[in-house]
């Protein structure tokens, strides 16, 4: 994950937290317990000018 982020959006700044924990409860994880659940955040020229949902759909995963 890290290295498609980095190359897709050349970000300067890229910090990824896995925190599960966060997805305890939901109705589509009762069946699975490999989902996960992820707080990222990057720093890209590559944001500059768009909207962010623009940002959120750049995503390269």
């Amino acid at each position: 994950m890290r290295q498609k982020l980095q190359s897709s959006l050349e970000a300067s700044a890229l910090d990824i937290e896995d925190v599960p924990y966060q997805h305890a409860g939901h109705t589509a994880v009762k069946d699975n317990a490999n989902e996960t659940h992820f707080n990222i955040r990057v720093i890209s020229p590559k944001f500059e000018g768009q909207s962010l949902v623009k940002r959120h759909r750049m995503n390269g995963l």
